[in-house]
């Protein structure tokens, strides 16, 4: 038994259309999953490992990097205006742990005009469902609206750009020699992304 937390966006979104794969291909092995938002004392909850969002920064553990964040603005069609101005006249729905994310991105776009202050929200994935029913913009990781995209529910602003750090296993030191953890581990490295990763950089952990 693998003991994973996970981000509740990352574990609906991303992590759970892909774990029919691993489990069918690794059938003595069970996953029991659990939420956590912030960094925490992965031995002292009882947890083999986690996914988080950030840098390889996580104290006393080994990391492997999966992606970079990419994000992507969406909104429900017609909502979206016709140019960087419309945009920014649009209720801009606010994560509350990345108060600057608007400000970052229209300053890239090179746009430095007044921002309205639209819904705030404490995850994705209650702000997508906003955007699905037109209450505002929504700036998020790409894989969240991934699906709402495919059904045009949603349009997106031009292809995903950079977002802030990446996304990363990590696990205790004292965990590495854990079979489940081990066989996890190695899927995750197979996966797609992370071999694109892997070779960009020519290393996958970091202390």
């Amino acid at each position: 038994t693998l003991a994973l937390a996970v981000l509740p966006g990352f574990g609906t979104r991303w992590l759970a259309a892909r774990l029919p794969t691993f489990l069918a291909a690794h059938q003595g092995v069970t996953i029991n999953m659990g939420t956590r938002l912030e960094p925490f004392d992965l031995e002292a909850e009882g947890f083999d490992a986690a996914i988080h969002h950030g840098a390889d920064n996580w104290p006393n553990a080994l990391h492997l990097k999966l992606f970079d964040e990419a994000l992507v603005v969406v909104a429900a069609p017609g909502r979206l205006g016709c140019s960087l101005a419309d945009l920014a006249a649009r209720p801009l729905l606010q994560l509350e742990t990345r108060p600057k994310a608007w400000a970052d991105w229209f300053a890239r776009q090179g746009y430095h005009g007044p921002l309205p202050q639209g819904m705030l929200f404490d995850q994705f994935a209650p702000m997508v469902e906003a955007a699905v029913h037109g209450l505002g913009v929504a700036l998020v990781p790409d894989f969240m609206a991934e699906k709402e995209l495919t059904e045009r529910r949603l349009v997106a602003w031009g292809p995903p750009q950079m977002g802030a750090g990446g996304y990363y296993l990590v696990w205790p030191r004292g965990r590495d020699w854990y079979p489940p953890l081990q066989v996890f581990r190695g899927w995750l490295e197979r996966r797609p992304q992370v071999i694109e990763k892997a070779a960009d950089s020519g290393a996958a952990f970091g202390a």
